[in-house]
């Protein structure tokens, strides 16, 4: 009988000792999924963006900012080179929803501009008010 309960006791341990491995695994890829997605997401919108940038600076950025470290570039030119790199973006995003909106609009006419009517027609002006004499 001891013998027995021996080898009960060893199974449960090598099977709670398995699941604890095999969450840790889990825990590892989901982190590592969720970093790559991150940085993958991160990289995909600089180049839609249009902009091109140093990879080792940025894994280097990446590193201190994660690890609490102050800019290399100091506070005050980090700062800086962010508000300029924010609105840089900013104008470029702009740019792309005009040139967007201008596509969908018409040819010849702007985008507050009454849309043509099915047969192509523009449509006519409005009536009138009543009793106005016209």
């Amino acid at each position: 009988m001891t013998t027995r309960l021996a080898k009960v006791l060893l199974t449960v341990f090598a099977v709670c000792w398995a699941a604890a491995v095999c969450a840790d695994a889990r825990a590892a890829d989901q982190k590592t999924e969720e970093s790559y997605a991150l940085g993958y997401q991160f990289g995909e919108n600089m180049r839609k963006l249009g902009l091109s940038v140093d990879q080792e600076a940025l894994v280097g950025a990446v590193r201190d900012g994660l690890g609490g470290k102050a800019p290399t570039i100091g506070k005050d030119r980090y700062l800086e080179v962010y508000e300029i790199l924010q609105r840089r973006i900013v104008t470029i995003q702009q740019r792309r929803a005009a040139e967007a909106k201008s596509e969908k609009a018409p040819q010849g006419q702007g985008a507050n501009a009454p849309a043509a009517t099915p047969g192509g027609t523009p449509p006519a002006p409005p009536a009138a008010p009543a009793g106005t004499g016209r």
